[in-house]
């Protein structure tokens, strides 16, 4: 048999998922009743409508990246009858069981599945979203390459992750560029969930290499932006696209 290279930031990309599956499906129940009283319609209507700048979205074909218990895809669902098809993908098996169980309209659709690894064809959605979980991630490269690859000509993407400046004050080193994990509470929940950290170039560098245009960025504040005597943002917004021409 041929020899196979394990190479050390592969086994650790490896683990960091691994721990993110584990993580989520030890409390996918907790965690879906924590978001389900956080994402009330007005908090979706502004983080799904306003922020990602949806409109005339007639035949499109929608992706979200991470879609936990299906919240977010069934809001959409009931907000745009006109949309086509709806795909949720998760790591955690659970919070897809819970969205199947709670599914109500059948143009939605949910998977397991990694998002370095999507199950899809070339050029199959219109619009992709990812609320929260891109930053995972511990090979942000492939992340936005399997993006650009998914997504349609002329296609948008939009990226809601933890700001860098914020997870830095959750680093114990307290060193922007240190690459490490940190331990985060998902929106309102009492949880803690650790995820590794990334700087603004690292995203912005990875979605431009992947071929994606970076049309703008925007840094929302929140409850949990002032720490000690600062005032910090807490959310990172990239809106990306793919040329019409690609």
């Amino acid at each position: 048999m041929p020899s196979q290279a394990i190479y050390i930031e592969d086994f650790f990309g490896s683990l960091f998922d691994i721990i993110k599956i584990v993580q989520y499906n030890s409390i996918a129940n907790q965690y879906d009743e924590d978001i389900k009283k956080d994402l009330d319609n007005t908090k979706l209507e502004f983080e799904l409508i306003e922020l990602t700048n949806i409109s005339n979205p007639k035949g499109w074909k929608v992706l979200d990246v991470g879609c936990g218990s299906g919240i977010q895809i069934e809001f959409l669902a009931k907000k745009f009858p006109e949309i086509e098809s709806l795909t949720g993908v998760d790591s955690s098996k659970s919070l897809i069981d819970l969205a199947l169980s709670s599914k109500k309209d059948a143009r939605c659709n949910y998977i397991v599945s990694d998002m370095h690894n999507l199950p899809f064809e070339d050029q199959s959605f219109d619009f992709v979203y990812s609320r929260y979980t891109v930053h995972y991630s511990n090979d942000m490269c492939k992340v936005m390459n399997e993006l650009y690859r998914i997504l349609k000509p002329g296609g948008m993407v939009y990226l809601q992750v933890v700001h860098p400046i914020y997870e830095l004050f959750k680093k114990k080193s307290k060193d922007y560029e240190s690459t490490e994990e940190a331990t985060f509470s998902p929106q309102t929940s009492t949880l803690e969930i650790k995820h590794v950290t990334h700087t603004i170039s690292q995203y912005v560098n990875a979605a431009l290499k992947s071929g994606l245009k970076l049309n703008n960025i925007e840094e929302r504040f929140g409850g949990s932006s002032n720490i000690d005597s600062y005032r910090i943002p807490t959310v990172l917004i990239l809106r990306l696209s793919k040329d019409i021409n690609k």
